[in-house]
């Protein structure tokens, strides 16, 4: 047999070379992909329960329970303080903590013979930017050992409405110290009071250190990096409020009632710092102000800003001491100075 011409054989250079950008353009596609379906299902979920209560209202012509709010606009709840005939109806409702295990609701106020004061705090759903801030904010202005310090024994608890397998990505995320349940049916909130509304308010809270745009942001990474659990943080319409229980009386006339509550009118309505600390007999210091992604971005940016001054200022200074000392620059000086 003849041997192919060397000519003729492939050689490794004669390969067509595959350019970097093909795979970047390749993954750059699909992540853009991906982001538009998470968009999309976020969007979705989002808008679920309202198409869902206004077909189920068409159907048997009867109006959705409970106050209801829209995107503009305060909601008109009342702060009034749950009777003990509304306390004794969820008394025994189940909340769950993070292994899933039910906790008689009554339990979170009742289980410590010591402790005289509780406040609940009922938050949104886990994925929630604005709730996440304020127990940031919470938790960095009162500690267990701040508590600890008061006369009166007192005690924080949350509750949020989503799966109790979220609650330890978010105390993470928030670095809460206080016991986190759910109650995903959100009967707690529906009985003590408590409506929904996607209204920001026009007020931007105290507590909120991050800037809104960047605490949405923040909250659509977490959900985009829980995987199946995107959608498992709880009702985005829900929204909370604060209820201080009060143990009264001694021996068989002890009891609990709620002698304060604050139910929020938008999301970004939780009671402010400031009046939570003064509530549980603390000085009315704000929060603390904490090192956030955004205050970094501004700082780097300030520095760099004045570096660049600086540099340019050198750059000139170097340039006119250059240009003096020139041929061309000393004969522009005796110029100027027979001029």
């Amino acid at each position: 047999m003849s041997s192919m011409p060397t000519a003729l054989l492939p050689r490794p250079s004669d390969k067509p070379a595959v350019s970097p950008t093909v795979f970047q353009d390749i993954a750059t596609g699909e992540f853009l992909t991906l982001f538009a379906i998470v968009v999309f299902l976020q969007v979705l979920f989002l808008f679920r329960r309202r198409l869902l209560n206004g077909a189920m209202a068409v159907m048997t012509l009867t109006k959705p329970q409970g106050p209801t709010g829209d995107f503009k606009g305060d909601i008109n709840v009342t702060n009034i303080p749950p009777s003990k005939a509304d306390l004794e109806k969820v008394a025994d409702h189940p909340v769950l903590d993070a292994d899933g295990k039910p906790h008689k609701f009554k339990s979170l106020y009742t289980s410590n013979p010591d402790v005289k004061q509780t406040l609940i705090i009922f938050i949104r759903h886990f994925f929630c930017g604005n709730c996440q801030e304020y127990l940031r904010s919470l938790s960095t202005s009162i500690t267990p050992s701040t508590l600890s310090s008061l006369d009166v024994p007192t005690q924080i608890v949350i509750i949020g409405c989503g799966q109790p397998e979220l609650i330890p990505m978010y105390i993470k995320e928030t670095e809460c110290s206080f016991p986190i349940y759910s109650d995903p049916t959100k009967v707690l909130y529906q009985k003590l009071g408590m409506t929904r509304t996607l209204s920001l308010g026009e007020k931007h809270p105290e507590y909120m250190q991050y800037s809104l745009p960047s605490a949405i942001i923040r909250a659509f990474y977490q959900s985009l990096k829980s995987g199946r659990n995107m959608l498992r943080g709880g009702d985005y319409w829900q929204v909370g409020g604060e209820f201080l229980f009060e143990r009264e009386g001694q021996g068989e006339k002890e009891r609990d009632t709620v002698t304060w509550c604050h139910r929020m009118r938008n999301t970004r309505d939780h009671a402010e710092i400031p009046t939570v600390r003064n509530l549980l007999g603390l000085d009315g210091a704000k929060p603390p102000l904490r090192k956030t992604f955004s205050s970094g971005i501004r700082r780097s940016s300030s520095q760099l800003s004045r570096r660049l001054s600086e540099k340019r200022l050198s750059w000139n200074r170097s340039r006119e001491r250059g240009e003096k000392s020139s041929p061309e620059g000393s004969m522009m000086e005796k110029v100027k100075e027979e001029q």
